[in-house]
């Protein structure tokens, strides 16, 4: 499946941004989201921790072909407590993405949002991955399908991590 997806290029360390949203080093704002257990998540009280921020949809063929680099992301890093994934549903239909990550046997833990999501995380274009370092600003943004596999991404976010 990784034919066709777009490799990240993590060296820069620099997000992506599209037109009209603020550009690198933005500060996560307090947005909020539901986890599966139904507890509240504020991306602001999240430093500390790097985190993996993926916006995405059931029905979004993009977002389908990049979930299984996401999820090999996720089972790599998952043991370290460093790291937070955030995958989240933009549809805030918690039932239909519980099922479709138990049909393809993903690990990746579902959000949903619980308030407005600001532009500079997301423009409308799904999806989009955003990374924070431990002190909370954007490393890394992305609009469109990647492979998150590599070597290259987890070295990246293992070295965010020290």
């Amino acid at each position: 499946m990784k034919t066709g997806l777009y490799s990240p290029d993590m060296k820069e360390k620099q997000p992506e941004v599209a037109r009209g949203v603020e550009g690198p080093g933005v500060v996560a704002a307090s947005v909020l989201f539901k986890s599966p257990a139904g507890e509240t998540v504020d991306l602001s009280k999240l430093r500390g921790k790097v985190v993996f921020l993926n916006f995405w949809a059931t029905w979004c063929p993009p977002c389908i072909a990049e979930m299984p680099s996401v999820n090999k992301l996720y089972e790599k890093l998952k043991g370290n407590k460093d790291f937070v994934f955030l995958m989240v549903d933009v549809d805030a239909n918690y039932q239909r993405s519980k099922k479709f990550m138990d049909k393809h046997k993903y690990s990746l833990p579902v959000y949903t949002p619980l308030s407005d999501i600001p532009k500079d995380l997301l423009t409308g274009a799904i999806p989009t991955t955003v990374i924070f370092d431990k002190n909370g600003k954007t490393v890394f943004r992305h609009e469109g399908a990647a492979d998150y596999s590599t070597p290259e991404v987890i070295k990246f976010m293992q070295e965010l991590s020290r």
